[in-house]
């Protein structure tokens, strides 16, 4: 669906229904949903997010050799699925995926696309 106001997509659905029983649609793009108030980060504030979490992610591997428990990597603001091996090449595996990932991340301002760095999961 796009945005109701540009041609933008839209990423913010609302239906509103009236005592009358009629229902409105609404559509709006981030932009669009930022100035109606719904609590939208800025690109920037995405980025800097995924950027401080995957190296946070990196350091606990390099500091604990293993992977965080559930529990652990909630309070790191993250989920992933456990790794299928803990061993020292895949740990190293991990440390060097986030990182890259942090990097590409900080160097483009996007998440990268299939195929763009190498995944270790």
């Amino acid at each position: 669906m796009k945005c109701e106001l540009c041609d933008a997509e839209g990423v913010v659905h609302t239906t509103e229904i009236h005592e009358d029983g009629d229902c409105l649609t609404g559509h709006l793009c981030i932009d669009h949903a930022r100035e109606a108030g719904y609590p939208f980060p800025t690109a920037d504030e995405m980025h800097a997010s995924v950027i401080s979490k995957k190296r946070l992610l990196a350091e606990f591997l390099r500091k604990n050799r293993r992977m965080p428990s559930p529990n652990e990597l909630t309070g790191m603001g993250g989920y992933i699925e456990p790794p299928r091996q803990d061993t020292e090449q895949d740990i190293d595996a991990y440390i060097a995926y986030f990182e890259t990932l942090a990097d590409f991340v900080n160097q483009h301002a996007r998440l990268p696309k299939d195929g763009e760095i190498q995944d270790p999961f």
